[in-house]
């Protein structure tokens, strides 16, 4: 594709998806400028710390790998360079009143980001 120093594409919203077409397209050769209302990055993928804690507030199951891999290629970059990846079997379960739940066996391992270790090695419970 070409592209001139002229061609600008400004992006809105700086969640995944803005982040991810504003990294292709400035891999593509376009200046983007990234337009979000919030003070922090990632939309709904945000992250309250405290207490030497972090917890994510938002999606943290990728359950298409590859996609994340074509965005860090076309950038020149590896997804291995920057994010951990773990396979978990079961992702998750369902529980239901009565004392039903989903069984895991029939659910797909998806992907989880591994969370960030706390320094302080406190457990979670006394962050509250």
């Amino acid at each position: 594709m070409n592209t001139s120093q002229n061609d600008r594409i400004g992006v809105i919203g700086g969640g995944l998806g803005g982040l991810a077409a504003a990294c292709t397209l400035a891999a593509r050769g376009y200046k983007v400028i990234l337009f979000e209302r919030n003070d922090w990055l990632g939309g709904k993928a945000a992250v309250l710390e405290g207490g030497g804690f972090r917890f994510d507030m938002g999606p943290t199951i990728v359950t298409m790998p590859s996609v994340l891999r074509r965005i860090f290629a076309e950038t020149g970059r590896r997804l291995e360079d920057y994010l951990e990846l773990v396979r978990l079997n079961p992702q998750w379960r369902c529980f239901f009143d009565g004392g039903s739940r989903t069984p895991g066996s029939w659910l797909r391992p998806w992907i989880n980001l591994r969370p960030a270790p706390n320094p302080a090695g406190d457990t979670v419970t006394s962050w509250f």
